[in-house]
């Protein structure tokens, strides 16, 4: 009797597994992956940046009639042209609604070129320098002066125009004779 169990169940496996088949086609279809709305692609590899070390440094921006030192935000190494930057950059809106701004902002254009000799800072500003009010001029020399001393390690600042030496008040309004170091301006600090 279990030998005719075995045998009915084979034989009723054997037809539906039968009944279920269609025919079968060995031949293999290409798909064409113009005919679907997802393209497969591999995926690219991260793309890996390098590391942006951000350093604070000490710019002073004018506050009234005076110099106020604040700090900015540069990427490192700190360098004569990002302490130049950021006194040409936009100003955050704290440092606005403070009442602070920079003489530089709106003159990205009137610094020529940057060098350094030693440890002097050279600055060859546009041959229009004259153009710029007398007192808003002492106040971009001390800013500049400053700033740059104060993050840098030059020690004097020297100005030129087209090259040829240009020689700039103090914060008392007398012309420096020679570079412009940090005593020049130190009056102009407010408190």
């Amino acid at each position: 009797r279990l030998h005719m169990k075995s045998r009915t169940i084979i034989l009723f496996s054997f037809f539906a597994l039968t009944a279920c088949s269609g025919s079968i086609d060995s031949s293999v279809e290409k798909l064409n992956p113009d005919n679907y709305a997802v393209q497969m692609s591999t995926p690219e590899a991260p793309k890996i940046l390098p590391a942006v070390i951000q350093q604070s440094i000490v710019i002073y921006l004018i506050a009234e009639t005076g110099l106020r030192a604040e700090s900015s935000i540069v990427a490192s190494p700190i360098s004569t042209q990002s302490v130049i930057d950021a006194l040409t950059n936009r100003l955050d809106s704290k440092m606005l609604i403070s009442g602070l701004r920079s003489s530089l902002t709106a003159r990205a254009d009137l610094i020529k070129s940057i060098e350094i000799v030693e440890s002097t800072t050279i600055i060859d500003l546009d041959s229009n320098i004259d153009q710029i009010p007398g007192d808003e001029q002492l106040l971009m020399f001390g800013q500049i002066v400053l700033s740059i001393l104060a993050n840098t390690n030059s020690t004097s600042v020297m100005f030129t125009t087209l090259g040829n030496p240009l020689i700039v008040p103090n914060a008392n309004g007398k012309l420096i004779d020679g570079n412009a170091v940090r005593s020049d301006y130190i009056d102009l600090l407010t408190k």
